[in-house]
C-alpha cells in the first residue's frame, strides 16, 4: 500500500545556499530532523528530474558523496506518524539525525514505530 506524505516546505536558494521556507503562519518547527526530511525529499525529486543518469553521475554532477545521498534518501522511508511527529517538533528524545541516517531501520513501519518512538 503506498501512502503519501505532505510537508509544507519550500526549498529556496538564499545567498548562493539552498534554504528552507516555511509559510508563514505554519505551525511546523524548523529543526535538524525537519530539514533533513526536507532534504530527503529534495534529494529525491532531484533524482527524478533525470531518471538516466546514475547515482554516481548524479553525485558527480552535484559534488556529493553516494553514501551520503543514500543515508539521505533512506529517511524517504520513514513511517508517516514518525515524520508527522518531526515536522510537529515532538521528535523523541533519544531519537537523533544520525540514528536515523546512520542505522538500518526496519521495513515495516509499525516495527520503525516500535524502534524509534517509545
Amino acid at each position: 500500500m503506498n501512502q503519501e506524505v505532505f510537508i509544507p516546505i519550500k526549498v529556496s536558494i538564499r545567498k548562493g545556499r539552498r534554504a528552507i521556507v516555511r509559510k508563514p503562519g505554519d505551525q511546523h518547527v524548523n529543526t535538524q530532523f525537519s530539514r533533513l526530511l526536507a532534504k530527503a525529499q529534495w534529494l529525491e525529486s532531484q533524482l527524478e528530474k533525470c531518471p538516466e543518469a546514475t547515482l554516481k553521475e548524479f553525485c558527480d554532477a552535484n559534488k556529493i558523496s553516494p553514501r551520503y545521498v543514500r543515508s539521505i534518501l533512506a529517511v524517504n522511508k520513514l513511517s508517516p506518524k514518525i515524520k508527522r511527529l518531526i515536522m510537529d517538533g515532538y521528535a523523541p528524545n533519544h531519537l537523533s539525525v544520525q540514528d536515523i541516517t546512520n542505522k538500518r531501520f526496519p521495513i515495516l513501519w509499525k516495527d520503525q514505530e516500535a524502534m524509534f518512538v517509545r
